[in-house]
């Protein structure tokens, strides 16, 4: 094994909420293996309170990615960019472990200058691979928390504990009865329950629910929290990732589409019942709760497309043959 004794290592994860949740055991291994090593972590801004005073990590660094492909923002963004490159420099990282495995974190890798640069061979964006010195086959029909996970073989480190270290929250959310939690939106069509079947569920299950989601999320929200006002409570668009924490540590169980509040779920081992559509369960479900994972075998199925048009319609049939029965009937059945 590598001595990695005192070692700084930085781990490029940038997003999105639920690959940086699949990372966290990468995080625990490295400090399990060196303890004294200084473990640094390059995340999107959107995404760093999810690891805001995470007792293992040294540092985090951040990058603003969204405003950055603003063109209007070209002159700041090249100032920001240099400024990034200058202080990765400076650190004098040992080791870089780049897990996203986009031309553009593979830059941001090469850019350390760091004499350890490790990355997938068969990287998301095929270019990526040229900038690594170490290249690893992670494997595609494997979940993504294992596929991560081999990119610890060149240090040495091949065997694994399976946890997932989250920072304990600021806050604490004071619950006034017990409940449940509904995560109803997510970023593609091809993921999303339709909001009738949710409304539909929460009929059926009859207990307190707390809706949560982004701003992106807050349509889907109040259009059922308006449909079944005395079973839910609209948080969506008014929490941290760190109150998520809180909320979610609290629940009796979690219901919720492909999206980030799922996986933080299954990483504090709370009860998780996942409803996948266009995606791939075996490669990116909630990881140790395959048994409570919700999705219908097609021919098109997983598709991974943001959209589904047939003949000009869309259809969406992985996600509309999946009825609120046959949900509420296996989560009655494990409860």
């Amino acid at each position: 094994m590598l001595d990695l004794s005192n070692k700084k290592i930085l781990i490029v994860k940038p997003s999105s909420l639920g690959d940086i949740i699949h990372t966290l055991p990468v995080l625990h291994n490295l400090k399990k293996s060196a303890p004294s090593s200084h473990i640094h972590w390059l995340i999107d801004e959107d995404f760093k309170n999810i690891l805001e005073a995470h007792p293992l990590i040294t540092k985090l660094w951040f990058f603003k990615k969204e405003a950055w492909k603003k063109p209007s923002q070209l002159l700041k963004t090249s100032r920001e960019v240099l400024a990034l490159r200058k202080n990765l420099i400076q650190e004098k990282f040992d080791v870089v472990i780049d897990i996203q495995g986009l031309l553009r974190s593979a830059l941001f890798t090469y850019l350390t200058k760091s004499k350890i640069r490790i990355g997938f061979l068969d990287a998301r964006e095929k270019l990526s691979a040229l900038f690594y010195n170490i290249k690893i086959t992670g494997g595609k029909p494997i979940h993504a928390v294992e596929r991560y996970l081999k990119l610890l073989s060149p240090l040495g480190i091949n065997k694994y504990e399976i946890e997932f270290p989250l920072p304990a929250p600021k806050n604490t959310f004071k619950k006034t009865c017990p409940y449940y939690v509904v995560v109803p939106g997510a970023r593609w069509a091809t993921k999303r329950w339709p909001s009738y079947y949710f409304i539909e569920l929460i009929k059926k299950i009859n207990k307190k629910a707390i809706i949560i989601g982004s701003s992106q999320d807050r349509e889907i929200a109040q259009k059922i929290c308006h449909a079944v006002p005395e079973f839910t409570l609209d948080l969506s668009d008014q929490t941290s990732l760190q109150d998520l924490i809180s909320i979610i540590k609290q629940a009796q169980f979690v219901i919720g589409n492909d999206t980030g509040p799922i996986h933080i779920a299954a990483a504090l081992k709370i009860p998780v019942y996942a409803l996948f559509g266009s995606t791939n369960p075996l490669r990116t479900g909630p990881y140790g709760h395959s048994d409570k994972v919700f999705n219908i075998s097609l021919p098109c199925a997983p598709c991974f497309k943001k959209t589904c048009y047939q003949k000009g319609n869309q259809h969406l049939s992985c996600l509309k043959q999946l009825t609120p029965q046959d949900v509420y009937q296996k989560i009655i059945n494990i409860l």
